[in-house]
């Protein structure tokens, strides 16, 4: 039987995950042109998923339909449309009525945003079906108060301590975590009843801060759920229930400490402390160069209720358009250069990693969805060659009476594209940047 080195393996799952998604963003996306232009009686002459070299084709009525090895585009070639393939020649000075050209703008303006819609349709059905799944999760008091609270720099100067406990807030007892923060003005000061060791106080202080941060997060103890295979921590001997104590000097009961004192310790060779079974032990191990041992630990124990359909809806919906929201936001950062370009941009190999090393669906879909949010957000902006750009075309011709030339659209495409591999460039810059 064929075995791979497990980062190999690791590879090959990412860049098959991130191949299949692709194949069906980037699908739904030139179907929803195809199926539109189909509607209105144009003639669709080829429907292609990825880029040469073909790994099959077939003809099914007046449409060529291929699949291509790279999955890093796809096109649907109507005819009588200028598209990237900038193929104006080979258009009569006559439009038959089947051509893209020869049909009312407004049709014009629905085949050319229909991908968007189709992958904005998407990623709002997945955010649905994964609110569904997911339903409200939620960390209950009982198990905030099993540990405590990690208090933020803004939260240690109102007076939290670490490992403090929250009873009440504004003398009402509340059941969710969540609930500490549902006040939203930055304005309004909320009065929390906490219990540290033997003694009860109450903490004034705003419930939400003016930088956006929370006062406090629950503290995560450090018990390990999970071992890497051939890890630093595995080699040391380490198991599944284990709690961790010390870093050399540094305290680590907690992530938030943990998480503090591994970036500090990379490459090195450390003295471990941590107790199994009631036993206080101590093992050496050398961190990878990231700071990390090779475990996962234990999360806390949220629970489950099951969303009412209209709300599920909602927030499925809410999901999906923050992600343009966000997308957004990083534009006009770019733009006014409170974002570098070479850190925010990401090629390929950027993408790819967000799938992950190993296949989760729930992760799988959830990538999808967001990716699909993005391209619709990116295709949208005015810039020639994107749906934006010739949707703007069309919408100066429904306004003015007048349509751009062939020749004008070609120069608009060809500057589009030419931007386009631009910024491709830099951000496949990046991600070797990165890379390395």
């Amino acid at each position: 039987m064929l075995s791979l080195p497990g980062h190999l393996l690791d590879t090959l799952v990412m860049l098959l995950q991130f191949s299949f998604g692709f194949i069906i963003i980037v699908g739904i996306h030139e179907l929803g042109h195809l199926l539109l232009a189909k509607y209105f009686g144009m003639r669709v002459e080829g429907y292609s998923i990825g880029f040469p070299p073909t790994l099959f084709r077939f003809t099914w009525g007046e449409t060529e339909y291929s699949l291509g090895l790279i999955p890093l585009g796809g096109a649907a070639r109507i005819s009588g449309m200028v598209d990237e393939s900038l193929a104006t020649n080979d258009l009569p000075s006559r439009a038959e009525p089947w051509e893209f050209r020869a049909k009312p703008a407004w049709q014009r303006l629905c085949v050319i945003l229909g991908g968007i819609l189709f992958n904005v349709l998407l990623g709002v059905t997945v955010f649905i079906g994964l609110t569904f799944y997911r339903g409200d999760q939620f960390l209950p008091k009982a198990t905030l108060n099993s540990y405590g609270i990690w208090p933020s720099e803004e939260g240690l100067a109102a007076g939290f301590q670490v490992g403090d406990k929250i009873l009440a807030i504004d003398g009402q007892d509340y059941q969710r975590f969540a609930d500490l923060f549902l006040t939203k003005s930055t304005e309004k000061a909320a009065v929390y009843t906490v219990e540290r060791g033997t003694e009860t106080q109450l903490i004034r202080a705003q419930a939400a801060t003016g930088k956006g941060e929370w006062l406090f997060t629950p503290l995560l103890p450090t018990i390990i759920a999970q071992v890497v295979p051939d890890g630093a921590a595995h080699k040391a001997g380490l198991q599944i229930g284990d709690q961790l104590l010390r870093l050399n000097e540094h305290p680590i009961r907690y992530f938030q400490q943990l998480a503090d004192v591994q970036s500090g310790l990379r490459k090195q060779m450390v003295t471990l402390q941590y107790v199994r079974d009631g036993e206080a032990r101590t093992t050496q191990l050398q961190l990878s160069g990231e700071g990390k041992m090779g475990i996962q630990l234990q999360p806390l124990a949220y629970q489950r209720q099951a969303y009412s359909v209209p709300k599920g809806i909602h927030i499925g919906i809410k999901q999906a358009f923050y992600v343009v929201w966000a997308n957004a936001k990083g534009i006009y950062q770019l733009v006014t250069g409170k974002a570098s370009i070479t850190k925010s941009l990401s090629g390929p190999i950027g993408i790819a990693r967000l799938f992950g090393k190993h296949f989760v669906w729930e992760n799988f879909w959830q990538t999808v969805a967001i990716l699909a949010m993005v391209l619709a957000f990116m295709n949208i902006l005015p810039i020639p060659a994107l749906d934006g750009g010739h949707a703007v075309l069309i919408l100066f011709e429904m306004f003015t009476g007048h349509a751009p030339s062939h020749k004008w659209q070609t120069r608009l495409q060809l500057l589009g594209m030419l931007l386009l591999l631009l910024l491709m460039g830099v951000a496949f810059f990046s991600d070797i940047k990165r890379f390395f």
